[in-house]
């Protein structure tokens, strides 16, 4: 699993296990969804698959944008053999997974929240 959780740090640390307020959650939503529609036009494909599977969810002051295909920690961080790599306007960019790229050009945007960026991998990365 990979994905980029945005949480609401300047809320959260006030209000702790109370719920943010409507505009705020408004604006968490509206914001993960941007990153998730960028993440997806950042996406290098060849099937489609790890763009299509790129989702986002909603939990308690926080969202996750993310997705649960296996190889998409290798396109993000690269392998051994392979670098990390996305798409920039039509052109696939070596150096910089999907991801970094989308929280990169959304700095402006991210500002005011806490963004991590998690990664699961089962097993380790072999070149």
């Amino acid at each position: 699993m990979f994905k980029i959780e945005v949480i609401a740090a300047h809320v959260v640390k006030d209000l702790k296990d109370k719920p943010v307020s409507k505009s705020i959650a408004a604006g968490l939503r509206k914001l993960a969804l941007k990153v998730e529609a960028l993440a997806k036009k950042s996406t290098v494909w060849d099937t489609g698959n790890l763009r299509s599977s790129i989702t986002h969810s909603f939990g308690k002051n926080e969202a996750r944008v993310g997705t649960n295909v296996e190889y998409a920690i290798y396109v993000e961080y690269g392998t051994p053999k392979m670098e990390a790599r996305h798409m920039e306007g039509g052109s696939k960019v070596l150096g910089q997974g999907m991801m970094a790229y989308t929280i990169t050009q959304m700095d402006k945007d991210l500002q005011d929240f806490e963004v991590q960026i998690i990664k699961d991998v089962k097993g380790k990365i072999e070149g």
